[in-house]
């Protein structure tokens, strides 16, 4: 029974009465209207670790709440203090927290450098997957022409330009703004060493600066160039300029700048960009003097795009070896590649390829490949 709430205790029927079924109007017992919930003392067992001698459980006086089920709208009888009218109020329930997401610490990462530029030393080959389509290579001799049967192929490749002009420029398109002088300059002599290379009658002939010369990779590159009266030039970077020519400067033949300006003048402001060189022939291979099989050096010649890369393949295209491009604008691997012939895949700043079976690495061998850029 609640503490402080009487209990009931029926009385025995009046005089007279003789049954329940006498009783006729006697109100019904109706319990009272308390609490919903009454604090009742009863103590708590908690268990608690102690040593063996101490008895296994501590009473804890804690208030436990024991619901009386009566209805709500019953009034109070027989309650001291409270009558029949009076509300009571009902425990609230308690509310329990929610609890919250824990909040993460971030952990900072440190910036990774994806691209490092690396100086090399000694080369080391790497060997990368390619393709093994054969086609037609024609190899000539001043006494000779061999011919293989094979196919070529021009696709585009996954790999990216590594820019142009030493950095400069990133691709075909962009402009640069600087100033042209002129030079006496002579094709066969220039250090990008095209020897026995004829520029074709719409090309002029341009040195570029020493600090973009970036070990010969702009040689055989064509630019448009457009003077300070609007008149413009193409020019294939066949040699290396003047030292105190700036990055963004081109020595241009004689001959050029006279298109755009009096010679008298000495030099000029200039917009130039590098260009597709339009040819209509094929890549030119031309091997050194003194290459073989113990030693690979080769030269490309005629590309309508600058050249990213050679590489070189003895196992029908399983397998790639990328080549070292010298000052001297040859592709080469000091130890060669231990056979006479090999699979050569050239490609150009925009990813293009193309690539020519069953090349000779014989001495001063001019190769004609099927395909340009």
């Amino acid at each position: 029974t609640p503490a402080n709430t009487p209990a009931y205790t029926p009385s025995s029927p009046a005089a007279g009465v003789s049954s329940v079924a006498d009783l006729g109007s006697t109100p019904a017992y109706t319990p009272a209207n308390t609490p919903t919930s009454v604090a009742v003392d009863t103590p708590v067992y908690t268990p608690v670790n102690t040593p063996v001698n101490t008895p296994s459980s501590v009473a804890v006086d804690t208030p436990v709440y024991t619901p009386v089920n009566t209805p709500a709208s019953t009034p109070l009888s027989d309650v001291d203090g409270l009558g029949s009218t009076t509300p009571v109020p009902s425990s609230p329930a308690a509310s329990t927290p929610a609890v919250g997401p824990v909040a993460s610490t971030p952990v900072a990462s440190s910036p990774t450098n994806m691209h490092t530029a690396t100086e090399y030393i000694n080369h080391t080959p790497t060997p990368v997957a390619g393709d093994s389509t054969f086609y037609k290579t024609n190899l000539h001799t001043s006494t000779q022409m061999i011919d293989h049967s094979a196919t070529a192929t021009a696709s585009p490749s996954s790999g990216q330009s590594e820019g142009l002009l030493g950095g400069l420029v990133e691709g075909l398109g962009e402009l640069v703004t600087g100033v042209a002088t002129f030079i006496e300059g002579e094709v066969e002599t220039g250090a990008c060493s095209f020897q026995n290379y004829t520029l074709p009658s719409s090309l002029f002939g341009t040195a570029i600066s020493p600090q973009s010369w970036d070990t010969a990779s702009n040689c055989g590159s064509c630019v448009n160039v457009k003077g300070p009266k609007g008149k413009s030039i193409k020019a294939m970077v066949v040699d290396k300029g003047e030292s105190d020519c700036p990055a963004d400067n081109l020595n241009l033949f004689k001959d050029a700048f006279e298109e755009l300006a009096d010679l008298a003048i000495g030099s000029v402001d200039i917009e130039w960009e590098y260009t597709d060189c339009g040819f209509d022939s094929p890549l030119k291979l031309i091997n050194a003097e003194g290459a073989g099989a113990d030693l690979f050096s080769i030269q490309v010649q005629g590309a309508n795009l600058p050249i990213a890369k050679l590489e070189v393949s003895i196992d029908g295209g399983s397998s790639w070896t990328e080549t070292k491009r010298s000052e001297s604008n040859f592709f080469e691997h000091s130890s060669g590649f231990g056979v006479d012939l090999v699979d050569i895949r050239v490609t150009a700043s925009s990813g293009k390829t193309v690539t020519q079976k069953n090349v000779s690495c014989g001495s001063g061998l001019s190769i004609d490949a099927e395909l340009n850029f």
